[in-house]
């Protein structure tokens, strides 16, 4: 980490990668798009070869990240809901 701060203020850092081919493209609308994009993922993990500290550490914080996700898939679903019983409500009656 101080390596990487010595070189930035040196302004001799290294140059940032670009992002994969296949996530270049990539766009959410909804948690459930973020959800596929994280069990791709942790599939790949599992499947590949890195040591099992490695892999393990991995699979955790997509798990996390995961969860979040989920939480944020509710969060939005019920929104919706409350966005039509609104929506109903302004236009004189609920269904």
């Amino acid at each position: 980490m101080r390596e990487a701060v010595r070189r930035h203020a040196a302004g001799k850092a290294k140059p940032r990668t670009k992002p994969l081919p296949e996530l270049a493209e990539l766009r959410l609308a909804t948690a459930q798009d973020g959800l596929a994009v994280l069990e791709e993922q942790l599939d790949a993990v599992r499947r590949s070869s890195v040591d099992v500290l490695a892999k393990a550490r991995t699979c955790g914080y997509l798990v996390s990240v995961g969860l979040r996700v989920v939480e944020a898939a509710s969060i939005e679903s019920r929104l919706a809901a409350l966005e039509a019983m609104a929506e109903a409500l302004a236009r004189g009656g609920v269904s």
